[in-house]
């Protein structure tokens, strides 16, 4: 019987076993795998099991030891579509040419303006944001800020003198 992974779609004992006669094989067809689906932008495979509430599978790969080739370093600015609000803050979904990947905006780091409304005051949902990224949580989650503050230096800095 064969295993498929609901997250990426491998049938373990089919897909990273055929021809291979030796464990260093297997290794690299299990990182050929894994590379298929990061450049194809690491989307939840199963259309009957639903991933976890909260699933991120950056922190998927860090929790696994294994991290992404290259990670969006600080201070990148990206563009991205907001697609949930929480009282904790924003979760969006970086737009080409980012890595599609989903990442959070904490409730201090969407705006300047205060007094602040949670909820009330972030963008709406499906809206497309500029956003800094910020860094990694310790367990591997995109962290992003769209506060004028964050975002205006970079901006600035891509901007060619004159």
């Amino acid at each position: 019987m064969f295993e498929i992974c609901p997250c990426c779609g491998t049938e373990f004992g089919y897909h990273d076993i055929r021809g291979i006669h030796w464990p260093e094989e297997l290794r690299r067809v299990h990182l050929d795998l894994r590379g298929k689906w990061i450049a194809a932008g690491m989307q939840w495979y199963s259309s009957v099991q639903r991933e976890p509430d909260g699933w991120n599978p950056h922190s998927q790969l860090v929790a696994a030891g294994m991290e992404l080739e290259a990670p969006l370093p600080s201070g990148t600015l990206v563009a991205a579509s907001v697609v949930e609000h929480h009282r904790w803050g924003v979760v969006i979904r970086l737009l080409p040419p980012a890595p599609d990947v989903t990442g959070v905006i904490d409730v201090l780091s969407v705006t300047n303006e205060r007094p602040y409304q949670p909820i009330d005051d972030y963008p709406r949902i499906g809206s497309q944001v500029q956003a800094v990224v910020m860094g990694y949580t310790p367990n591997g989650q995109l962290r992003l800020s769209t506060r004028s503050s964050d975002v205006d230096p970079v901006l600035e800095a891509e901007e060619p003198n004159e």
